[in-house]
């Protein structure tokens, strides 16, 4: 609480977040959990109280906000955990700050985290030795005066390295979807190294921070990327989720105290019945007093607004101080633990039955039903009225209308700024976002094919919306820098393109080049061809891409393989030119499926499905989505 909240400051206004971020402040772990244990809501405040938290934590090792957010995707993407004493922190313990972020990676994905490094703002690493068996490598950077440490494990999921689930109730750790607070009479603190660890966990590497005596009842998960706020509980564990970073702006507006109606609009139950709701009297107001408030904005709009599912939150007063502070809830409930049905539109202009397919299919693992409209391509903006009013949670755009069209009146993020290719759009207090979500299936499939993607050189057949969004990823993601393509009437278009995300890239022609002089540099081919077109044996660019796969020169690949990223829109169970690659070992195949792995989810990220559990992994025969049973306990 600031020093000086006094009766010189009665007439300040407050908002939900500062209060909210005075509680964080003023609670510890204990607290915390107590405080969640009152009821729903309570559990609401709890949340955005940590996620406050891990904003201000974790803000100091990144480079701008954005790439925090980045973080957490990556995190998820490659089942990575952060150690240390963040997590510890960011639970309210009592701990030294080491200033110090430690990640353990698996190996397998370590590429990934290279790739992002200087997307981070991370310095130059140090390799150190690993830790017995377990760790193969210690890489150090550094930023702002502050240490980042990666740590690599030889285990597919690094969450192997500390045990089993029931031994990391012993532990502590934040992932990108939890945080993980156990009786932490030892952490990980890579500094004591040499101090012989015990047996849950890892051989060395242990050290005390701090000693507790009393273990907490439960372990909390918090989501670090997701809205909107639920609550979940399993004989396993039980925890809390909360609004996520970057996705969703959390928006409070402050209203004059002429529009103050708090006696007639506040009618609601104090949780601790030992004072009137919303208002806040004592000089030194407690945790429980600051909740009362908070308590009666949310009653205040459930009164007016029923808080229904996907309606734009309306400003609510209320008092406290003794004075007439007005509240206005940040939240904006797209969907809850209660929703069954979700209200989406699709741009078409003939039913796409893949985009439902993909969307059932996953959403299903949550016992969640999309709800389907369509929509014309010519009655888009008349639809941003809907999805302004709650009538629809987000417009899907089918793949045959990507890229065509009308962009004005959204906020494009950065992907769909440059590509001007847009999948999803969402509103959010009278703005609409135009959002591309296909690079990060991209993205996905690229570094899910080899274990380095980067500086490759790459070959581009056709000139569609996914062809851009993957030029896209290649150049900025993964540092492609030379551009094959064979003449057509969109060279010219899709050139300028490549160097504004790059002035320095080459784009050539391949179309003059001879079989024998094709260059075997090239080792990443990506082509959104329809497959009903790749069947045509007569196709003038099979010949080519023959050529190509064969032509790979294993001293110029800077991998085993090569990558053939195949965009193309299928009909049945056609592989098209992937199935060139049937018999060799020098290149793989990626297609569709593959991608859809993460651009659904993150698609539903935005929408803010509860307990996002789900990762996506490389089966041996087949994709297909994993759940994390150890949190559902199912």
């Amino acid at each position: 609480m600031p020093d000086d909240m006094s009766d010189s400051s009665a007439n300040r206004l407050y908002t939900v977040s500062e209060l909210v971020c005075l509680i964080a402040k003023m609670c510890d772990y204990s607290a915390l959990t107590n405080l969640a244990a009152v009821s729903p809501r309570e559990r609401t405040i709890v949340d955005i109280a940590v996620r406050e938290r891990i904003t201000e934590l974790m803000t100091p090792y990144f480079i701008h906000h954005q790439a925090l957010t980045h973080f957490f995707v990556l995190l998820e993407i490659t089942n990575s955990i952060v150690l240390g004493t963040i997590p510890l922190q960011v639970a309210g313990l009592d701990v030294y700050d080491d200033r110090t972020l430690i990640v353990a990676v698996p190996f397998l994905c370590r590429g990934q985290w290279e790739v992002w490094l200087q997307t981070f703002g991370w310095g130059h690493g140090q390799l150190g030795d690993g830790i017995d068996y377990e760790v193969i490598g210690i890489h150090t950077y550094s930023i702002h005066g502050r240490s980042i440490i990666l740590i690599t494990s030889l285990n597919e999921a690094v969450v192997n390295v500390v045990g089993l689930f029931r031994a990391t109730a012993f532990m502590n750790f934040l992932t990108a979807t939890r945080l993980y607070i156990g009786f932490p009479d030892l952490t990980l603190n890579y500094w004591s190294a040499h101090v012989p660890g015990n047996e849950v966990g890892w051989k060395a590497g242990w050290g005390t921070l701090h000693k507790f005596t009393n273990s907490p009842e439960w372990v909390p998960g918090i989501h670090c990327l997701l809205k909107p706020i639920s609550w979940r509980t399993s004989t396993a564990v039980s925890f809390l989720t909360w609004g996520g970073i970057g996705w969703t702006r959390r928006l409070d507006s402050e209203l004059s105290t002429d529009n103050d109606t708090h006696e007639t609009t506040l009618s609601t139950t104090c949780p601790c019945n030992s004072c009137h709701c919303s208002r806040v009297v004592d000089s030194n107001p407690t945790i429980q007093e600051f909740v009362c408030a908070l308590h009666g904005a949310w009653s205040a709009m459930e009164d007016k607004n029923h808080l229904a599912a996907y309606r734009s939150p309306v400003p609510v007063t209320c008092n406290s101080f003794t004075t007439t502070p007005i509240f206005h809830v940040p939240t904006r409930a797209y969907m809850s633990s209660e929703t069954e049905t979700v209200p989406v539109a699709i741009v078409e202009d003939s039913i796409d039955d893949d985009i439902r397919v993909g969307h059932e299919e996953f959403t299903e693992l949550y016992d969640v039903t999309p709800s389907f409209s369509s929509i014309k391509s010519t009655d888009v903006h008349p639809a941003f009225e809907s999805l302004a009013n709650g009538i629809y949670a987000a417009i899907l755009v089918s793949r045959s209308l990507i890229g065509s069209l009308p962009l004005d009146n959204l906020v494009l993020d950065t992907v769909s700024e440059a590509t001007q290719c847009v999948n999803m759009i969402s509103s959010n207090n009278g703005v609409y976002y135009g959002i591309n979500t296909d690079f990060i299936g991209i993205h996905y499939a690229l570094t899910s094919a080899v274990s380095d993607p980067w500086n490759r050189d790459v070959m581009l057949l056709g000139s569609g919306p996914w062809l851009k969004t993957a030029a896209y990823v290649l150049v900025k993601f993964f540092k492609s820098r030379y551009i094959y393509m064979p003449f057509s009437s969109s060279f010219e278009s899709l050139k300028q393109y490549v160097l504004s995300l790059d002035c320095t890239c080459r784009v050539l022609n391949l179309s003059h080049l001879h079989r024998a002089s094709l260059p075997g540099s090239i080792s990443c081919v990506v082509t959104d061809i329809p497959l009903e077109e790749q069947i045509d044996t007569n196709h003038p660019y099979k010949n080519m891409l023959s050529a190509v796969f064969d032509s790979l020169d294993r001293d110029s690949c800077p991998s085993d393989r090569g990558i053939f990223l195949n965009l193309g829109t299928r009909h049945g169970d056609d592989a098209g030119w992937s199935q060139m690659l049937n018999r060799r070992i020098d290149w793989t195949a990626v297609e569709l499926p593959t991608l859809n792995l993460a651009t659904v989810p993150a698609t539903w990220k935005v929408l803010g499905l509860d307990d996002f559990a789900v990762f996506s992994r490389h089966m041996s025969y087949e994709e297909e989505w994993i759940v994390d049973r150890t949190v559902t306990g199912e």
